[in-house]
Formats: C-alpha cells, structure tokens, sequence
C-alpha cells in the first residue's frame, strides 16, 4: 500500500511540477504576493475539483477507459468529438514543449562530449529515450519517475536552502493586484495533472480510497512548493529594471533561462544557476513522463488499440510522439509560442468537461456509484461556471 501511495505522489507531483514553475514567478511579477497567494489557492481548489469529478466519471466506465470513453457514456457523440480536439491540442502542445526542452538537453549533454548535433537530431534521440520508457508500460515509468522525482525533490531543498538567505523582504512591498488574473492560464496549466488519473486508476487496480488520498495530497505538495518558490524569487529578484528583473524576463523571448541568469548573478553564486539548470532539466523529464503516459492510454482507448500487443504498442507510440516530434523539428517555437493556450484547454477538458459529465451521469442517466465532489448539483453548477468563467477571461486575454 505504501508503495503504490509514494509511486502514485511521484506520478503527479512529477507530472504537476514541470519547467512551468519557473514561469510563475515571472507570471505574477505585477501583483501584490498575498493576491498571488490566494489565486494559486484558488486555482488549485478548482483544479482539484476537477480531478476528483474526472475520477468520478472514470469509475462509471471498465478500468481502463479514459477520456474518451468517459465522455461517450455521459455526453454522447458530439461531445465526445469536442473531447477528443481539446484533448489532443493540450497534450500534443505539451508534448512539443517538452520534446523542444528535452531536446536542448540532449544538446548540452552531446556538446560536453565535444559531439555536434542537429537540433532535429537532438529532438529526435530525447523522444526515443524518453519514449522506450513509456513503451515499456506504467510500471517502468513508475520506476524511472521515482528516480528522477527524489532527485528533483533533493536539488529543490538544496536551491532552496541556498536563496532563503538572500531575500529583501522589502522587495515583496507590492501593492497593486489589477493584474493578478492574467496569470491564471499560467497557474492552471500548473496544476494540469488530472489527464493522469485514468492511468493511475489502472495503476492502483482499482483502490479508489488510496487514490483519492493521492490525489489531494499529490497536489497539495505543489501547491505548497509553488507558493514557497514565488515568495523566494520575489523577495530576491526587483521587479523593475533594465536587466535582471522580473518585467525585463517577461518581455524577453525565454524567461526561464533568465531567471536562472538573474538568480546566479543577484546571488553571485554560480552553484545555484547549476541548480536551477538541474532542476529544471529534470522537470522536463518527469513531465514527459506524465504527459505522454496519459496521451497513450487516451489514444488506446479512444482508438481501442490494444497496447499488450507488440504491434498495438508501437502504433499507438507512432500516435503519441509522431505528430509532436514532426512538428518540433519543423519548427522548435511553433508550440511554444501557443503554450499559453494550454491553460485553457486545461480549464475546458479537466473542469468545465468533467463538470457537465458528472452532472449528466448523476442526475440524467442515474449511473449512481460514490460522488467523489460533494456538494450535489450546485458545486457541479458552480465549478462548470468557474472553469468558464476563467477560461474565457484567459481567452480575451483579461
């Protein structure tokens, strides 16, 4: 029991806590820290709902169904059509971002060993590494994620030990919060985890009790890290200047790479820019792991490959990584630059969605079973209203 408990924590904090961490901060640069505060808690609340009404729906349909077959039991046809295009545009577009991340990995490893390679190359040798992983099936991604989470969790302690001494609290004297909200597609997409609850219930065999606890305490953990983490960086990098400040890094083409340059030059510790790096590099890891497991087991279901078969596996492989890793080496920021964009996808298939199906499912086809949301009919009204709500605010760009 303890053993799938820590297996399944690994597997969504590993998929919740990905490079997109370091885009907080700069996300949130403009607003006061305690309006920041009370939107990640906000965001996570309504994220966590929709997990637990994914869950829900997943247990109305055989163990290893998914998405798709979540939204043909209670929605019906057209639905089910509208699941599938949501459901592709948000993972195919976080797969290219993470093979394009994957890929300036490769890069740097290979040029260590004086190796020149193409970027095409690189992208091409990350899909394939990370691939056989996936290939292999839900127990080796189990095995590789707990590796590569106690790492992350290890070089996390050690950034955060090394940047609490450093910080200006006079620097968290923000007033202003009229900016607060655009950083909700950002904060959302932070805790886009619930894609991989499907996955985890063929993973826990069934233990909705155990699931259920992994769910909430797999992400209260970043909840509480993410919050941790912005405080650290805006007490330490200004918020206004002409380099090494939070404003210059969000007009600036790649604001992760210069966080990590602001942090090591404001600290002047070279030590920390490696752990940044580091820390940064295995995100990306764990979050290819978590997001091409729950793509293929969504492609299996909803094409009804059977993925036992050697020959099943490697097509729905083809499925998976094909598209992404196309499109990657055509053009690296084709995806990138649409990354935003994922937040409300999350929004839409992992709230909004899983709303209208558990609605459907308790109150119209009377599929009964244990509500995993309590609250009855006005939270499901008030979670859908939330998620679109924030969803379409994101849109306009508010």
């Amino acid at each position: 029991m303890i053993n799938k408990l820590i297996g399944g924590l690994c597997l969504i904090i590993g998929t919740t806590i990905g490079a997109g961490m370091l885009a907080l901060p700069i996300a949130t640069a403009h607003s006061a820290l305690l309006s920041t505060s009370l939107l990640l808690i906000g965001c996570w609340a309504l994220m966590n709902a929709g997990a637990l009404l994914v869950l829900e729906a997943n247990l109305w349909c055989g163990p290893d169904s998914n998405l798709i077959s979540m939204a043909r039991k209670t929605l019906g046809p057209a639905n089910e059509l509208l699941t599938w295009l949501i459901t592709l545009i948000l993972l195919y577009t976080l797969l290219c971002a993470y093979i394009s991340g994957g890929s300036q990995i490769i890069h740097h490893w290979l040029q260590a060993l004086n190796i020149e390679a193409a970027p095409w190359l690189c992208a091409l040798l990350f899909t394939v590494l990370m691939g056989s992983v996936v290939l292999a099936g839900i127990h080796w991604v189990d095995i590789i994620n707990r590796g590569l989470m106690g790492f992350k969790m290890l070089v996390l302690i050690f950034l955060l030990a090394m940047t609490l001494p450093v910080i200006k609290p006079e620097l968290w004297q923000i007033n202003s919060s009229s900016t607060v909200f655009k950083a909700t597609t950002v904060i959302m997409t932070s805790f886009g985890f619930a894609t991989i609850i499907p996955s985890l219930r063929t993973f826990f065999n069934g233990d909705i009790k155990l699931l259920r606890i992994t769910i909430l305490v797999g992400s209260a953990i970043p909840l509480a890290l993410y919050l941790l983490w912005i405080w650290v960086v805006h007490g330490i990098i200004p918020q206004y200047g002409i380099t090494h400040s939070l404003n210059e890094m969000q007009l600036s083409g790649n604001a992760s790479s210069h966080l990590v340059e602001a942090l090591a030059f404001i600290t002047q510790s070279q030590t920390i820019k490696w752990l940044a790096a580091f820390f940064t590099s295995v995100c990306v890891l764990t979050s290819f792991l978590g997001v091409a497991l729950s793509l293929s087991d969504f492609l299996a279901d909803g094409t009804a490959i059977v993925k036992t078969h050697f020959t099943g596996k490697v097509i729905n492989m083809l499925l998976c990584f094909g598209p992404p890793l196309a499109i990657v080496m055509y053009d690296p920021t084709l995806f990138i630059k649409a990354i935003g964009y994922a937040g409300i996808c999350c929004l839409l298939l992992l709230v909004f969605i899983p709303a209208l199906m558990v609605f459907r499912g308790r109150y119209h086809k009377c599929l009964g079973g244990t509500a995993q949301l309590k609250g009855g009919k006005i939270m499901l009204c008030l979670v859908a209203l939330l998620a679109l709500a924030a969803a379409l605010l994101s849109a306009i760009g508010y």
